[in-house]
């Protein structure tokens, strides 16, 4: 059903006198707006006029950018300085392109990467290998100053041996933990370290790193940790970075080596006792550096029976937002990182050896390539039955009779 409905003009004071119907339509002659009534509101609702929005284009409508950042002072141009990226950084989210370099701070970067770490791509963030010591592959029990117990990791202790073993089921998200414990009646300094290859120190140069992770100590006292640089010849690094225990002066010449070492940063926290505690420090890397080496160790020292654990790892950017692992690899690529290094062969030659007057021999291939030609411990052959290894394996010969030999528990070790 239709219902008549009658246009209506007249001035505004003649409009506001009056209420429309609902759906009738009028005009206001003093403004030249058209009026639509809702039967409601006194003098009906007053449409815009199109000369009042900016004549219905983008580049003819104001844009307010007292807000927003831009520059720009009407839509259209609005649209095409986001578009151009032109908009303050403060303003709009600041994303990655493919397309063009960008500048990031190391925070932002350090956080992107993280990003990048969270997902499929997650695992090659972490410089060192198996920052958490759950691939030991060696036999110990104590362990003496400058020398490798788990894979990659070495003691430096005061005066004395310690003894390091492997924590399991720490915490949730912490299946593994290095312990270090001073087993010796007087108490001494002891800390725990790792040599990065050059290979990958050498892509840092020039850059901002972190290394952190989480540590717990039995008692309350300082810990301390750095970042070093080993600037003498690549890959031939003096592992016993301490030079005098006692001083409590951080740097090179005082309480580290005087020479072919730049210390880039050292930090210091003291942990409730047997709290887990987050730590990081950030370093800046020198173009000098041919070798990074990483040390975490009591500052003062230790008494007896004190357990130091600890798990790290070091990143490229800054990282001190994040909290240990920083991408974590997978078990079997951590695994073959390590061997790449440091072996143990698991080989039994069955039968004989014939006599080595023509050359004749057992001879097998390393699980992985070494990263230099091992030295090799033999653990059932004697001297005159070996011949040179190389990087990808090893042989046995017989110098007298044909004999069967058993090579069970002999490593190949190529580390640092």
């Amino acid at each position: 059903m239709s219902t008549e409905r009658i246009l209506i003009h007249g001035t505004t004071a003649q409009r506001m006198a009056t209420t429309p119907a609902l759906g009738q339509i009028g005009s206001d002659d003093e403004t030249g707006r058209i009026v639509l009534g809702d039967g409601a509101t006194p003098g009906g609702i007053e449409m815009a006029r199109l000369d009042e929005v900016g004549g219905g284009t983008a580049g003819e409508i104001d844009y307010d950018n007292s807000g927003s950042g831009l520059g720009a002072e009407n839509v259209q141009d609005a649209i095409d300085e986001l578009a151009g990226e032109k908009a303050s950084n403060s303003d709009v989210e600041k994303c990655v392109r493919v397309d063009e370099a960008q500048n990031f701070s190391d925070a932002e970067k350090g956080q992107g990467l993280a990003n990048l770490g969270a997902g499929s791509l997650s695992g090659d963030r972490d410089r060192l290998i198996n920052g958490d010591g759950r691939i030991s592959q060696a036999t110990y029990t104590t362990v003496n100053d400058d020398t490798y117990w788990c894979d990659m990791h070495y003691v430096l202790t005061q005066a004395a041996a310690i003894t390091p073993t492997i924590l399991t089921d720490v915490a949730n998200g912490l299946p593994f933990m290095m312990r270090l414990s001073q087993s010796q009646a007087t108490a001494q300094r002891m800390g725990n370290a790792q040599i990065v290859e050059a290979q990958v120190s050498k892509r840092l140069r020039g850059e901002q790193v972190t290394l952190g992770g989480k540590l717990r100590c039995s008692s309350s006292q300082a810990i301390r940790y750095a970042v070093l640089e080993w600037t003498g010849t690549a890959d031939v690094v003096t592992s016993d970075v301490v030079a005098n225990w006692t001083s409590g002066s951080f740097t090179a010449g005082n309480f580290f080596l005087g020479s072919n070492l730049t210390v880039a940063a050292v930090g210091t926290i003291t942990p409730a006792a047997n709290t887990l505690t987050d730590w990081s420090l950030t370093a800046n890397i020198s173009g000098s550096c041919n070798n990074l080496i990483v040390f975490l160790w009591t500052e003062g020292t230790a008494a007896q029976n004190v357990t130091l654990d600890m798990v790290w790892g070091l990143v490229q950017g800054d990282a001190t937002a994040e909290k240990w692992p920083y991408g974590e690899r997978d078990f079997s690529q951590e695994l073959v990182c390590c061997q790449r290094f440091f072996e143990v062969l698991e080989i039994r030659v069955l039968g004989t050896v014939v006599a080595a007057a023509d050359n004749s021999g057992a001879t097998w291939l390393f699980k992985v390539r070494k990263r230099a030609t091992p030295s090799m411990f033999w653990a059932g052959a004697s001297s005159t039955q070996l011949r040179q290894a190389t990087v990808d394996g090893a042989r046995v010969t017989n110098n007298a009779s044909a004999v069967a030999v058993i090579l069970e528990g002999s490593s190949a070790d190529a580390r640092l």
